[in-house]
This record gives C-alpha cells, sequence and structure tokens, in this order.
C-alpha cells in the first residue's frame, strides 16, 4: 500500500537478510513508494547469499519512484548475481518514474553482465509462461513502460473511460505523486483530471479522486 511509505519496504529487505528467508518464487515491492535512493538494502539482499541462495525468479517493483538510474542499478546487480550463480530473474518495472522507455531498454542490455542473456522489452504484458524453467544459461528479464510522455498520455487516455479506469489510473500513478510539485513549480494552483472532467458533475476532492483511480 502506498500509504505505508517506504520504510516498511527498507524494513522487508532487513528482514529478507537473514538466513534463510529469502523467497523463491516472488517478491513483490510494488506501490512502496520506492526510490532509487531507497535500493541500498535490497541490493545487499541481491548479493547475500546466506539469505538468499538464489535469486526470485521474478523480483516485481510496479508502480514505485524509480528512475532510469535506479532501474539500471537492478539490471547490473541482478545480473552480476545471475552471471556468478546462474538461474533466472524477471525484473518488473512497469509504471516507475523513467522517463524514456525506450532509451532504459536500450542502456539495460549495454550495462547487463557478460554471459547473461538479457532481454529488456517495453511492454505491459507478464514474460511468457514457463520462462524459468527452461535449461540453459542464466537469464534476465527485464519489462519496463510506459514512458511518461504526451503520446502515451493520450494512448492510456483513450483506453480509460467513466467505469473502465485502469489504465489511466495505472499511467498516473507514476507520476502523479509528483504532481503537486511541478505544477506548484510551474504556477499552477487547480488542475483538472482529463479523464474526470469528461463525467464530473462537480469539483473532485482528494477521497473521491482515489476512488476513480485507486492507484493514484
Amino acid at each position: 500500500d502506498r500509504c505505508l511509505n517506504k520504510y516498511p519496504a527498507q524494513r522487508i529487505c532487513t528482514w529478507l537478510s537473514r538466513p534463510g528467508r529469502g523467497p523463491r518464487t516472488e517478491l513483490n515491492l510494488s506501490e512502496v513508494w520506492f526510490g532509487d535512493e531507497d535500493l541500498e538494502p535490497l541490493l545487499q539482499w541481491v548479493f547475500n547469499r546466506e539469505a538468499s541462495p538464489s535469486l526470485p525468479l521474478r523480483l516485481v517493483l510496479q508502480r514505485n519512484c524509480l528512475t532510469q538510474f535506479g532501474g539500471l542499478r537492478l539490471v547490473e546487480a541482478l545480473s552480476t548475481r545471475l552471471a556468478e550463480d546462474g538461474g533466472y530473474c524477471a525484473l518488473d518495472l512497469r509504471c516507475n518514474w523513467i522517463t524514456d522507455a525506450a532509451e532504459f531498454v536500450r542502456l539495460a542490455m549495454e550495462r547487463a553482465a557478460a554471459g547473461v542473456e538479457t532481454e529488456a522489452v517495453y511492454s505491459e504484458e507478464v514474460p511468457p509462461p514457463g520462462l524459468e524453467d527452461q535449461a540453459g544459461p542464466p537469464r534476465l528479464w527485464v519489462i519496463v513502460g510506459p514512458s511518461w510522455s504526451t503520446s502515451e498520455g493520450k494512448r492510456h487516455l483513450a483506453a480509460s473511460y467513466s467505469r473502465v479506469k485502469e489504465p489511466w489510473s495505472n499511467y498516473m500513478s507514476g507520476p502523479a505523486t509528483l504532481l503537486a510539485t511541478e505544477l506548484e513549480r510551474g504556477g499552477w494552483t487547480f488542475w483538472e483530471c482529463p479523464l474526470c472532467l469528461p463525467y464530473k458533475k462537480k469539483d473532485i476532492n482528494e477521497s473521491g479522486g482515489q476512488s476513480r483511480c485507486p492507484s493514484i
């Protein structure tokens, strides 16, 4: 829950550092305000073989505050561990603060450790089922997107309407955490959500907006 802020996520990483605590299938730290400055406990856990003899098959960090810098640090750390120990891991970074997903894909392929088959994709779909069961060299699958751009915003807005708000809600869940700061910096005091605008009969307050788009 994003209302818990980043500190529980840090405590979870500390707890995971105890011997034998590492999950084998999935570690999901989505929507916990995890930013670049909060990565150290997680990166320490990645290399803690006593706590985690092998990486989980999926590390999910959706709808957090990671930028390109933080995402690439994770790619480098995970691929290094896989190069040393083998195995498979899917890193899910969808709906973070990665401004240019296509550029991130290119850089992730460059930064991954040698000897690891790395596939970075700009996608809204999860890795194909059963991929982790395939024998072969170590593999890292990185999922990222969407970019925070006008065209992507319009695409998600077009896929949303009054009763189906998930595409726009998920799209906004990243930048919405900085929206107030950016508006104040530009001298704005009021902002109308383009999805709420066609359907509202009166101004929507904070609780009303959250009920319409729960991810925000």
